[in-house]
């Protein structure tokens, strides 16, 4: 019995050690997207997306085809919502220019 409160303590204590470990490295540097993540941080931030992630639906290919026309619409529809963006936040300089459809609808 003693033999396995031991290694209870010792499987604590490594799992304490290597959240300490993770939790300052991942700390040091800050949250930044300028900078490439660590091994630790790709690696907790894949696990993550995989448990919120439903099994039906890891596997699921996207219904909607990327066609050039439906890329264009996407285009239109964050330029809009960008205009909205900087409406709200009071931001009076000029709009960037919509986009241009980047292929010829026939």
């Amino acid at each position: 019995m003693k033999a396995i409160f031991r290694a209870f303590l010792l499987l604590v204590g490594v799992a304490i050690v290597g959240g300490g470990v993770a939790a300052y490295a991942i700390a040091s540097r800050g949250p930044s997207t300028r900078v490439a993540a660590s091994a630790i941080e790709t690696s907790i931030a894949l696990t993550m997306r995989r448990f919120a992630t439903p099994s039906a639906a890891r596997g699921a290919a996207n219904p909607v085809p990327a066609t050039p026309e439906e890329l264009d619409e996407v285009l239109v529809h964050l330029h809009e919502e960008e205009e909205a963006r900087r409406l709200l936040a009071g931001d009076d300089a000029p709009a960037p220019p919509a986009p241009q459809p980047a292929h010829k609808h026939e």
